[in-house]
């Protein structure tokens, strides 16, 4: 199933206060950037989850949740900004998603 605005608020509803076009071009910019390919069956998860990190960074009452993920298992991906996927959950789980793809196909950033 493709992700589109609609199942995206479903599973995200507390992103329901963005308008939809921006919505809309971020899971069209989180499609861009994840490779349907290497990513298979958990294709729709990390385009979801990595659109709800992209949101949650752009959205002052969400986004103040950023830096919630500092779990050893996370930290490794700090950046030299000092920012990473991690600073959200959402980017988090994507982390997570992503670290089980050498398991699934060999494939690894």
């Amino acid at each position: 199933m493709a992700v589109d605005s609609t199942s995206f608020l479903t599973r995200f509803p507390e992103f329901s206060n963005q308008d939809a076009a921006v919505i809309t071009s971020t899971i069209e910019e989180a499609q861009r950037l994840n490779d349907d390919e290497i990513w298979g069956d958990q294709y729709d998860d990390a385009v979801n989850y990595f659109a709800a990190h992209l949101l949650a960074g752009r959205t002052q009452a969400i986004g103040s949740q950023i830096g919630v993920a500092n779990s050893p298992r996370t930290t490794k991906y700090v950046g030299a900004a000092g920012y990473t996927l991690a600073d959200t959950q959402y980017g988090a789980t994507y982390l997570f998603l992503r670290e089980g793809l050498v398991n699934l196909t060999g494939f690894s950033y």
